[in-house]
């Protein structure tokens, strides 16, 4: 792995090259909240670009373990930026720092596969395997895949019986890695049972050797259960039935249809068995009937669940009117047909807060403040006397959500009384994702394993409380900073961009307009 200040390198080597304009910095850090991560790492990255003449803009947009920096570039940068080389050495060792110059590129083609409930996981394997196939073609650059889902394998310990054969937990954990079987960090202790997640790779785990003695074998079904599921990978519903949606990201240069027409043919026949499985493409044709791929609208995971648009587009659209549904990293994408435009206004007022079209225009307002409390009241301000008179409807509102969440407050002292690390600690609290109040009792009960084999519950070493939590936040030059996207007529957004400099707010906001 090179050295973080490496990236100080590639980025004057960019702008000497006259390579792209822009130069996006990401940071990957587990268990970090928002809160954490923008003053451990945000805070001194952005104060080190932006003291280069050559940095015109820096925006950020951080969420729990993770954020991205896009810099806009305007000139050459030297080649000995010191600020910003001491800034990246001095990040946390749980902080990676990534990097891409230019924009990403999007998916070129997108396939729809659609199926009947009853055959959804063989739709899955299906499109799986497509995927990895279309992944080895020459010109694709990526894959991305929704609606999928994959095997999960648990193990579940039986306490009493592993006891009885003088064994514990680490020697189970030691034999499945020494089978290259990967335990998955989040064990959970459910009465006498102690539950470990596996990677789908373990063949045949209950026959697995713990220990070898003079009168027998101890095995792993001796002591435990393997149990199986699948666990989905995002959600895609088209017309209510089940679906996979998979995009193809061409390389560099590259044309990725001959790739994606050569998988297609070597998959029909296997797609054929499935019973009442269809596809449609957009970008290659042809399109599935009924389905305006190009008429569209997104929305926030922090206004609508997945769950909740699927009801919502079941309940208010109107009968025959195609729609579909694709919920992946992190957003949710409605879609759905409609013969013109006065009936995608219609579904604004049915659908506020999400739903667009092609048909519709968009403005992005972007808000700056000192503080974050002046800047949630400019933008609660800004939400309704820029949509009072009509005509207008907020797409969606970033960068100053929140939302309930449990925090974990680490006893130090304790832990390191029993041999325990807090940073090991937190990087395992980080592959639980976000701390959802829903699982408060499964993270009291996450087990932590000591030095000298035994086991200590999480609440016995830290606090658990349900506090309110940073979970998108935005910067921009140096601030704090959200933004109104607004969907509407031409003269709507008119309207509302000659009224925006008479709005009064607190002092020291800055407000801008950009209209598409």
């Amino acid at each position: 792995m090179f050295p973080r200040w490496t990236i100080c390198l590639l980025l004057a080597a960019v702008c000497a090259a006259d390579g792209p304009e822009t130069f996006t910095m990401r940071l990957d850090a587990q268990g970090f909240s928002v809160e954490e991560l923008e003053a451990a790492a945000v805070l001194p990255l952005e104060r080190a670009l932006l003291a280069h003449t050559a940095v015109r803009r820096c925006t950020v947009r951080i969420r729990p373990g993770e954020a991205e920096l896009r810099i806009e570039l305007g000139g050459e940068l030297p080649f000995q930026m010191d600020a910003l080389r001491e800034a990246l050495e001095a990040l946390p060792d749980e902080v990676s720092v990534s990097y891409l110059a230019g924009e990403p590129a999007a998916p070129a083609i997108e396939l729809l596969v659609c199926a009947p409930e009853s055959a959804r996981v063989a739709l899955s394997i299906w499109c799986t395997s497509l995927a990895q196939e279309l992944a080895r073609q020459p010109g694709v650059g990526g894959i991305e895949l929704a609606g999928t889902s994959v095997e999960r394998l648990r193990v579940a310990l039986d306490l009493t019986r592993l006891a009885a054969f003088g064994l514990s937990i680490d020697d189970v954990q030691r034999a499945l890695g020494e089978a290259g079987m990967v335990v998955q960090q989040g064990s959970m202790l459910r009465g006498e049972e102690l539950l470990l997640d596996l990677e789908p790779n373990a063949l045949e785990v209950e026959d697995l050797v713990l220990t070898v003695r003079a009168d027998a074998r101890v095995l792993l079904r001796d002591v435990g259960e393997l149990r199986a599921s699948r666990e989905a990978r995002g959600r895609v519903a088209f017309d209510g039935r089940a679906a996979v949606w998979l995009g193809v990201v061409p390389g560099e240069g590259e044309e990725v249809a001959p790739a994606l027409l050569t998988s297609l043919r070597a998959f029909e026949a296997a797609l054929e068995a499935i019973s009442g499985a269809v596809y449609g493409l957009r970008g290659l044709g042809p399109e599935l009937p009924g389905l305006a791929f190009g008429c569209w609208g997104r929305c926030s995971p922090l206004m609508r669940t997945a769950e909740q648009a699927f009801s919502e587009l079941a309940e208010n659209l109107e009968d025959g009117q195609p729609w579909l549904l694709i919920q992946r990293a992190g957003q949710t994408e409605v879609r759905f047909a409609a013969p013109d435009t006065k009936a995608f206004e219609s579904a604004y007022t049915r659908f506020p807060g999400y739903v667009m079209s092609d048909a519709a225009r968009l403005a992005r307002v972007t808000i700056r403040a000192p503080e974050r409390e002046a800047l949630g009241f400019a933008l609660r301000h800004l939400q309704i006397e820029l949509t009072s008179d009509g005509g207008l409807v907020p797409f969606r509102v970033l960068g100053l959500a929140s939302r309930p969440a449990l925090r974990v407050e680490l006893d130090e002292a304790k832990l390191r009384m029993l041999g325990l690390s807090p940073e090991a600690v937190r990087r395992q609290l980080g592959t639980w994702g976000p701390l959802a109040p829903d699982n408060a009792e499964r993270l009291a009960d996450m087990l932590l394993s000591t030095p000298d084999g035994a086991v200590v519950p999480l609440q016995h070493v830290a606090s658990i409380q349900l506090a309110s939590e940073g979970y998108d936040w935005m910067r921009d030059q140096g601030q704090p900073a959200a933004c109104i996207e607004l969907a509407g007529t031409e003269e709507a957004l008119r309207r509302a961009a000659a009224r925006l400099p008479d709005i009064e707010l607190p002092a020291g906001v800055d407000v801008s307009w950009q209209q598409d």
